[in-house]
This record gives structure tokens, C-alpha cells and sequence, in this order.
């Protein structure tokens, strides 16, 4: 089939690349149309212009071996050089030349492409690629990058290297299992089994590597799955808090070295009466006027003085241990009643211990030595809070938090209390309220420390001439230590739907979950941050009224539940706090739908409050 010159004009029209004829000096004798699209030149002005006056002049000598070569019928690698857009900017080309005979003379056919895009996109590539580099080999962080399905280390940093005494060509390509990087196969499983219950990551993990010569490096990890170059990689960055953890152990027996010496008085006291108990008792049964039957009682007397006397020696002794953490299942409220005593000679004659829990069991996994640190740490405090005496209370309660259930033991005293810049700071390490009294600093922060190591969690709310609250939540689990997971409340959204509450809070976290909790029950939150926000508001709009008792500022909750209902006495009021209720001033009329609920709750006893409140008929 013959095709005429019309039908190959249309070919060389259409083509996306520009094609360009020129001559063994490089003159332009053909130009297709589409160099107006690409560059904008118009195909015939650059008739007769020599190519090379529109490359960059850098690129020259590369272009002209490049035309030689063709021109001697070779085929030489393509082209990349730059070429001057008509708005002057330089564009990244391709281009491909093929020796080609015209009207008698040798001359070479180009094809051009514009790679600009393609250009830049490799330039970030290769910029981010560097720059992922320098990050992974200058880190104080240890890091590496494995093949998640084979387990083979595909890059480690100077950092690794330098911690387990291997050498780069001693890791790349081989295991973890094959280095015994984690000590056995089962820590593998186990981190590997994390990441598939966390999505794919991991945030401060704890874990253990073992070194070249079997030294342990304790570690706190992050990971996660990347694709690198569209291959799959697992990606770990840890911190080496072996020396760190050496510390914290030696601070942990300074601080409970301190607790001693502070015990040492209140057990004095204890010690001297048993003593005298003994001591009295004793000259007594050795009177010869005596009768037998009285002697039997006073040594009786004696057996229960010495007997308790060993107890609290027992109690101090294990106080004092140098043990690692040895996390075992405890029933909590059994060793809370247990530690009574001690607690009670800590606190002093001054001082009420009050110890409220509900019906057990109250299975948890914790150090109970550690939880014994803590607890006598936090009866310091209070007896410190409490010069002129009062009250300390260890309340225990059962709540649940994102569907598995937790026991929350608050320790709450009638003390001085804490300012809000000295809340903020309470648990930094060596930060402390009684410095010219030799206080460490090292309580609070070694509380925290437990209780994050323990997996729970620590709260801690004060008011200056109130007192102070320290909230303690731990996972409830089962004999075998296994987490115990809830059964979901059932919701109301429909029974509520198109409701409207106000959400009065200054705390941003605990106004968004009680938003959420109130979303779940088909109830339209609206927010205020403070008494003035929430003032602003019309009330007749609302459906319901949650406000926190100790708004900061001098407008507190009450004043703005007392101005809310003057304009809308129906509106059901609930207040929150973590103060216990009888300590605040909040004692609206009869006729007012009012509940108090006390941080820290569950969904479950929040919800459940305000479905008792909107079931209230409204007129």
C-alpha cells in the first residue's frame, strides 16, 4: 500500500515529541508543529536557527560528540541536556538522533521530549533519598531496616554498630535470629505480633537487645512499616536508656532511702509503745503477787506487742529491698488493706487513714514493692500537705475506659493543696515544694515512672486550701494477667437525637471526650473554654448543661449554672470535678435537675447520669 506525503505529514503533526531535522552543523531544516506547544516557538521561526543556539551553553560539548557520533553511524545513549523555553526558563530534555539522508546530504532526525517533570521529580527522589540517609546514619538513635518477610537486616546506622559491637558486613543480609539481635526467637514473635495488633507501629516500646558479646542494651523503641523505593521494610529507631534506667534505679533507692528516714519517726512512735506495752506487762507477770490467771493475760499482751512489732519490722524490710521490677497478679484492695499499718505509722496520730473500696475481687499486675514506694511516697506527701492534721483517703473504684475495664485508686487529702504552676510541674524529677526541708523531688517522679511502667496511668488535681487529689488507674486483668475487656453500653442516640448540650471546660482533652460520650448519645455538643464563653450563650437554645466546678478566673461553675437558670430554670445541670462533692459549694434549689459526677468517670456512669437527667420531663 502506497501512502501519499499528506498522510505522513499527519504522523509527524500528531506526534506528542518534537521531531526536528537538522544538518551535520546543526542547522534546522524541518520542525514539527508541536514545538509550539512544548517550547513556544513557532515551528517555522526556528527554520534555518542552529539547535545549538538553544541548548544551554554547559551542555554544548556534550551535544555536539553526541551529533558526531551519529553522523559516523553510531548510535549513541540519549541525549539529556537543557533547552530554552521562549519565556527564557530552561526545560530538562530527552532527546534521540537517527542519521538520516536529505536531499543529498547527511543530516540526523531528532526526537525531542520535555522531561522537566520527570527531571524534578527524580532531583526530590534522589534529594529525599539523601536526605532520609543523612538522617538514619547521624541519629543518636539506634535504627535499623529488615525485610519483614524474611527477617534480614537490609540497612543498620553507625549507631547500632557502635552499640552491639558488630560490624556492617557482619549484619547486612543476615537476621536477627541468625545475630540473636533480641536474645531469642520468641521476643521477635512478640514485637512482630505488636505491630500487627498496633496497625503497623509501635510507640515506646520497651525491649532488649543483646550485643555481640551477650551484654544487654535495654531500649526504647519506635516502628513501623515503610515502603522504601516500593519495597517493604520494617523500620526501627530506639533509644538506649540502659544508663538511663541505671539512674532511675539508684534514684529510685535515694528517694526510697528518703521515705525511710521520714518513716523512722512515725515508727519510733509505734516502736516505743509496743515497747512499753511489753515492758509494763512484763514487770507485772513478775510481781509474786500476781495471781497465775492475771500473768497469763499481761504475757498474752506481750505475745500480740512483740507480734506486731515483727509485722511492721516485715513491712519495712520489704520497703526496703533493692528488687528489679517483678510485675505479679495482686488483688489491689487485699494489699492496700494489707499495708494499713505501715501506712498508718507513716501518716501519724494526726492524720485519719480512711480506705473505701467496693465489693473485690480487684485483680491488677503491678511490682506490689514498687506499688508499696509509691503509696508510702504519696502518704509523705500528704502528711506534708497536712501540718495541722486531717484526713487522707484511699479510694478505690472500678470504671471503664475504651471498653476494657480498669480499678482507679484516687489518694485524696484535705492538705494545703497546690497552685496550677505547681501542678504543672509536680512530677518533674527533683522538683520539689521543700527544699529547705531536703526534700528530693523524687516522689512524684518516681510514682509516675511506676505507674507508666505499669501500664496505667496517673492523675493529679489540686485546689490551694482544698486539698489534693492523685488518681491512680490500672488495667483489670484476670488470673493470668490478660487485660479484661467490657461489653459496649448500649447508646440512646436516637432517643436523643437533635439534643443540644453545653460543654463548659478549660481542660481541652476532657472536654472532647465528654463532646465524644455526648455524640454517642445523638447529643450536639457546643464547647466554651470559660465562664465568659459559655455566658455568651443563649440558654434557651440548650438542652442541658455539663460545667466544670473550678473554672479558672473568677466566675466559677455555680455562677454560671446560677445565671444559666435564672434565664432557663428548666435546664438540667450536670457538674463535674475531681473534687468529692462535699467539699465543694454546690447546692442548688430542689426544684433544679442537678448531678454532680467526679472525675476521673467512665462512659458508662456518664452516660447513664445524663440519660437521667434529659429523661426528666422538661416542663
Amino acid at each position: 500500500m502506497k501512502l501519499d506525503a499528506d498522510f505522513y505529514k499527519f504522523l509527524v503533526d500528531g506526534a506528542l515529541d518534537d521531531i526536528t531535522l537538522i544538518d551535520g552543523e546543526g542547522f534546522i531544516l524541518f520542525q514539527t508543529e508541536s514545538v509550539e506547544a512544548n517550547f513556544g516557538y513557532a515551528a517555522n521561526e526556528l527554520i534555518s536557527t542552529n539547535v545549538f543556539d538553544l541548548l544551554h551553553p554547559a551542555d554544548h560539548d556534550k551535544a555536539i560528540e553526541s551529533l558526531a557520533a551519529t553522523l559516523r553511524g553510531e548510535d549513541p545513549d540519549r541525549l539529556r541536556c537543557r533547552m530554552r523555553h521562549k519565556n527564557e526558563i530552561w526545560r530538562q530534555i530527552e532527546v534521540v538522533g537517527r542519521e538520516l539522508a536529505y536531499n543529498g546530504q547527511a543530516c540526523v532526525l531528532l526526537h525531542t521530549r520535555d522531561v522537566t517533570e520527570q527531571h524534578r521529580t527524580l532531583t526530590e527522589l534522589e534529594e529525599s533519598r539523601d536526605a532520609f540517609s543523612a538522617a538514619f546514619n547521624s541519629t543518636t538513635n539506634i535504627s535499623t531496616l529488615t525485610d519483614p518477610a524474611t527477617g534480614r537486616y537490609i540497612e543498620v546506622n553507625d549507631r547500632f554498630l557502635e552499640a552491639t559491637g558488630w560490624t556492617r558486613e557482619e549484619v547486612i543480609g543476615r537476621t536477627a535470629l541468625d545475630l540473636n539481635i533480641w536474645g531469642s526467637p520468641e521476643n521477635r514473635a512478640s514485637i512482630l505480633a505488636a505491630l500487627q495488633q498496633n496497625d503497623g507501629h509501635l510507640t515506646k516500646h520497651h525491649a532488649t537487645l543483646s550485643a555481640k558479646d551477650g551484654t544487654s542494651i535495654r531500649i526504647i523503641m519506635n516502628a513501623r512499616y515503610l515502603n522504601r523505593e516500593s519495597n517493604p521494610c520494617l523500620y526501627i529507631s530506639a533509644e538506649d536508656v540502659t544508663e538511663n534506667e541505671k539512674i532511675e534505679e539508684q534514684l529510685r533507692q535515694s528517694q526510697k532511702m528518703e521515705a525511710i528516714g521520714q518513716l523512722t519517726a512515725g515508727i519510733a512512735h509505734d516502736f516505743n509503745n509496743m515497747l512499753s506495752v511489753i515492758i509494763g506487762n512484763a514487770e507485772l507477770a513478775s510481781l509474786d503477787s500476781t495471781p497465775r490467771d492475771r500473768q497469763k493475760t499481761f504475757l498474752d499482751a506481750i505475745v500480740k506487742a512483740a507480734s506486731s512489732g515483727s509485722d511492721l519490722i516485715r513491712q519495712l524490710q520489704l520497703f526496703a529491698q533493692n528488687l528489679e521490677l517483678n510485675a505479679r497478679v495482686i488483688d489491689l484492695g487485699e494489699h492496700i488493706s494489707g499495708l494499713e499499718p505501715l501506712l498508718q505509722s507513716t501518716l501519724g496520730k494526726e492524720i485519719v487513714l480512711a480506705i473505701r473500696q467496693p465489693p473485690g475481687p480487684h485483680p491488677i499486675e503491678v511490682d506490689p514493692n514498687q506499688l508499696d514506694v509509691a503509696l508510702v511516697n504519696l502518704s509523705i506527701n500528704a502528711k506534708h500537705a497536712m501540718p495541722e492534721g486531717g484526713t487522707l483517703t484511699l479510694d478505690l473504684a472500678r470504671e471503664e475506659q475504651g471498653g476494657k475495664a480498669w480499678l482507679r485508686l484516687d489518694v485524696i487529702d484535705t492538705g494545703i493543696g497546690m497552685s496550677r504552676e505547681t501542678q504543672e510541674q509536680s512530677f518533674n524529677p527533683f522538683f520539689t515544694t521543700r527544699p529547705d526541708a531536703g526534700g528530693s523531688g523524687l516522689g512524684l517522679s518516681m510514682v509516675y515512672g511506676f505507674i507508666m511502667q505499669s501500664g496505667g496511668s496517673i492523675a493529679l488535681d489540686s485546689v490551694l486550701g482544698r486539698g489534693t487529689r492523685v488518681s491512680m488507674s490500672f488495667p483489670l486483668v484476670d488470673g493470668e494477667g490478660r487485660a479484661v475487656t467490657l461489653a459496649p453500653v448500649s447508646s440512646a442516640t436516637s432517643l436523643f437525637s437533635g439534643r443540644t448540650a453545653l460543654v463548659v471546660d478549660d481542660n481541652v482533652e476532657i472536654k472532647e471526650v465528654m463532646s465524644g460520650m455526648l455524640r454517642s448519645l445523638g447529643i450536639e455538643p457546643i464547647e466554651a473554654a470559660s465562664a465568659a464563653e459559655a455566658l455568651e450563650l443563649d440558654p434557651a437554645t440548650l438542652d442541658l448543661l455539663v460545667v466544670d466546678v473550678m473554672l479558672p478566673g473568677r466566675v466559677k461553675g455555680p455562677s454560671v449554672v446560677d445565671a444559666m437558670l435564672r434565664r432557663k430554670p428548666d435546664l438540667p445541670v450536670l457538674y463535674i470535678s475531681g473534687y468529692q462533692k462535699n467539699v465543694l459549694d454546690i447546692s442548688p434549689s430542689a426544684d433544679n435537675r442537678v448531678e454532680f459526677l467526679q472525675k476521673p468517670f467512665s462512659k458508662a456512669d456518664f452516660c447513664t447520669t445524663v440519660e437521667s437527667l434529659m429523661r426528666e420531663p422538661t416542663a
